[in-house]
């Protein structure tokens, strides 16, 4: 793949069943990526771990809470983009609201680590381990998850 220009440029692309098995599918998506980023020293890096982390917790998040269980199957898009100074992903559900934000954007988790209950942190952990987390839901009536991770120096 040529190198992204100050737009960036795509390197997944990949619709995703919202099931156990499309957890599966985003893994190994996600370890055949980082050989096509160009900078070998990710590959063995916390960064690495930092961005699976994230990617995982929204993508579980889409599979366990975007659709009502009765519905019809579900899917979801993935993509990544590598930048110059980071990488990209952001996943497009047509799922339910998650939220009635405000602003558009996710809240700010700032809950104490000993009140966090066994379930529900992994909003809390993209938001740790990522530099950009935001939510939207779109006038078409999808939800758009977009975490970006500046690259280590």
């Amino acid at each position: 793949m040529a190198s992204p220009g100050k737009d960036g440029g795509l390197i997944l692309d990949l619709r995703v069943p919202a099931t156990a098995e499309g957890m599966d599918s985003v893994h190994a998506a996600l370890a055949g990526c980082w050989p096509t980023l160009g900078q070998p020293h990710l590959a063995e890096s916390r960064w690495c771990d930092e961005f699976n982390l994230a990617v995982a917790e929204v993508a579980a998040n889409i599979i366990q809470h975007a659709h009502d269980p009765e519905a019809p199957f579900v899917s979801f898009d993935l993509s990544l983009t590598r930048y110059p100074d980071r990488l990209r992903a952001r996943f497009v559900d047509p799922g339910v609201v998650v939220s009635t934000p405000t602003d558009q954007t996710m809240p700010p988790v700032d809950v104490p680590y000993d009140d966090l209950e066994e379930r529900g942190r992994g909003l809390a952990i993209v938001q740790m381990t990522t530099d950009r987390f935001e939510y939207l839901r779109t006038a078409q009536g999808e939800n758009v998850w977009v975490i970006e991770k500046t690259f280590p120096v």
